[in-house]
């Protein structure tokens, strides 16, 4: 019998293209068995994991910095890698294997050291946005009665949750105090660190293998990877952190792995497990909303790190505007993954606004 799934009209759905490779790059294969995929904030770097589907072959991690248009693999230590994940600004990789393996990289790939955690066939990973915690899940529940392993200091200590089920895969918002775990009994959400959790309106009984959050957590997206329904559609939410899911219009193919920008318009999605597929992306035009707070006798303007570029601008007269681009660079706050600007406080009227760059 096939599960009816939920739908909602009025959303623009995203789309999702297969990634282009320039010709004559170092290009990871085009059609392969993935496995997973990671973005950093601004969605300009990626980390995907190449599996032969066989516990004898070591698995290949790949890197791009340019949207997935040119890879290149790193040298982490030989094992049979299943699930990857990267920090904010993407030089944190950490991976997991399902032989009580996880390595740790904090300088994109180039050198690794294997942090210690309780043994267990750990098979999925991710990471928050600082680089500090880490959450695994487990492919055998009965292994420790709990899917999720926490970690809150980059790997040194780690703690089991009260979540008992049969957990695939999981992601967190920038500070991981938001939680989505996809899972064969459905979708769960936690929204404190992963000491209480709700399960979501997506169907039970069905292979919800990949997840993904944006920084605030109010972006989900679960993929459906259902060997024996064939239903296959990845599922998001717009902006209601798990209440209310969207069938968008995701190419129907064995999706094993999905990745969000920070604002949650940039979408990566990968096609693995028992196919050889593609990496698709996915985008949706973000709308940044600035915010603005006190330091002293400054105004610190801030917004969630875009997928695409903006310029802040300013004017002293909204009713016949003379808008200027401030010459200050932004700085990247990782622990909250917020662009921040600050000026010093005008004596007289100034108005602030974020602006599109066409390219």
């Amino acid at each position: 019998m096939g599960h009816a799934l939920p739908r909602q009209r009025g959303t623009a759905p995203y789309t999702y293209p297969r990634i282009p490779v320039r010709p004559g790059s170092r290009a990871v294969p085009l059609s392969t068995n993935w496995l997973s995929i990671a973005s950093s904030a601004a969605g300009d770097t990626l980390v995907a994991l190449q599996s032969f589907g066989d516990y004898s072959r070591d698995s290949t991690i790949y890197r791009s910095t340019n949207f997935g248009f040119t890879w290149f693999p790193l040298n982490a230590p030989s094992n049979h890698w299943w699930g990857v994940a990267c920090s904010g600004d993407g030089t944190r990789i950490v991976a997991c294997a399902p032989h009580a393996a996880i390595t740790l990289s904090t300088d994109s790939g180039a050198t690794w050291s294997l942090p210690s955690i309780p043994d267990g066939p750990w098979d999925t990973i991710t990471y928050s946005a600082d680089g500090t915690r880490i959450i695994t899940t487990v492919s055998d529940a009965d292994v420790y009665n709990s899917p999720l392993a926490i970690s809150a200091d980059s790997g040194a200590t780690w703690s089991i949750t009260n979540l008992r089920i049969w957990g695939f895969r999981a992601a967190c918002s920038v500070s991981g105090q938001n939680i989505i775990n996809g899972a064969y009994s459905g979708v769960d959400v936690s929204q404190d660190f992963g000491a209480t959790w709700r399960l979501t309106g997506l169907p039970t009984n069905l292979w919800w293998r990949a997840v993904a959050s944006s920084a605030d957590g109010t972006r989900l997206i679960a993929a459906l990877n259902d060997y024996s329904l064939r239903t296959t559609n990845a599922i998001y939410t717009p902006s209601d952190a798990g209440q209310t899911w969207v069938l968008n219009d995701a190419p129907n193919t064995n999706w094993i792995s999905v990745a969000s920008s920070a604002d949650g318009c940039k979408l990566v999605a990968a096609v693995g497990m028992t196919m050889s597929g593609f990496i698709y992306r996915a985008q949706r035009v973000p709308q940044p909303v600035l915010k603005t707070r006190l330091s002293g006798a400054n105004l610190v303007l801030s917004w969630i790190v875009p997928s695409a570029p903006f310029v802040l601008q300013e004017t002293d007269d909204i009713t016949n505007p003379n808008w200027s681009a401030l010459p200050s660079v932004p700085v990247l706050n990782t622990s909250t993954l917020e662009n921040e600007v600050t000026v010093p406080l005008r004596t007289g009227n100034s108005f602030y606004r974020l602006k599109g760059i066409v390219n």
